[in-house]
């Protein structure tokens, strides 16, 4: 199928409002295809509210009922089950997609997908920032000892990776320097990923790049430092992800 020309519409069952199981399997990932098939359609009025509504051209509209589908979000699509990182981005896409439905109605904007997105990306990361302001932990002496370079052992080499997120531009930047056990200067990579990422899975997909990087350099005995905690942690951690961050990590 001509995927760029897809709509909501082209993955139902002619005629009838159900997912098309072969159709979506055949096209998407397994995790996106349970996703999908695991999402439910709701067209119909309930208590003079307009839930998700399938209009002609294929796209769902969302009427004044903001607070209704987060209820039966956590109640009958499973949203207690997913982790946390999972239920925040799930909730501020809900937010963003009610926000571009305010900007049409009262404003007369029509905003692309790609807005839309990238308004939830910009929201986790101011609250994630003021969640880290407000942690019990002292957030200074934290930055101060994490951005406080140290050279790796005699005989190895250090690669430092960092990830810069530009909603302007729609892009994630990924910034990558080696440099050896006398802490001098020995290459240095950037490069961008469009369109802009969730701040975990472009932080990964930035340690990602290091490992290919450094793989096809046949360089030997590096260490690898980033300032992603969530990123480091699940890397260590055994617990099985079947998210997007996750297939990253795994990839690393």
């Amino acid at each position: 199928p001509a995927l760029p020309d897809m709509t909501v519409s082209d993955l139902l069952v002619l005629n009838e409002k159900r997912w098309n199981t072969a159709l979506i399997r055949s096209i998407f990932d397994d995790s996106s295809a349970e996703k999908i098939l695991h999402t439910p359609l709701i067209d119909s009025v309930i208590e003079d509210k307009v839930i998700w509504r399938l209009e002609k051209n294929g796209i769902y509209s969302v009427k004044s009922a903001y607070r209704y589908c987060i209820d039966e979000a956590i109640d009958t699509t499973g949203l207690r089950a997913y982790n946390e990182d999972q239920a925040a981005h799930f909730m501020t896409v809900l937010w963003s997609i009610w926000q571009q439905r305010n900007n049409k109605v009262w404003h007369n904007n029509s905003e692309l997908v790609q807005v839309v997105c990238a308004r939830t990306t910009t929201l986790l990361v101011d609250w994630r920032g003021a969640q880290n302001q407000h942690s019990p932990n002292n957030s200074q002496l934290q930055h101060r000892s994490v951005t406080r370079w140290v050279k790796p052992q005699l005989g190895r080499y250090k690669c430092n990776i960092d990830a810069s997120f530009s909603v302007q531009h729609n892009k994630v930047g990924i910034g990558m320097c080696i440099r050896d056990d006398q802490g001098r200067f020995v290459l240095a990579k950037t490069e961008w990923i469009s369109p802009i990422l969730d701040v975990d899975i472009g932080e990964a997909l930035g340690l990602l790049s290091a490992l290919n990087w450094v793989h096809d350099l046949r360089l030997k005995d590096v260490d690898f430092e980033l300032d992603s905690q969530n990123v480091v942690t699940r890397f260590h951690s055994k617990r099985e992800d079947m998210s997007e961050f996750g297939d990253v990590i795994k990839d690393c």
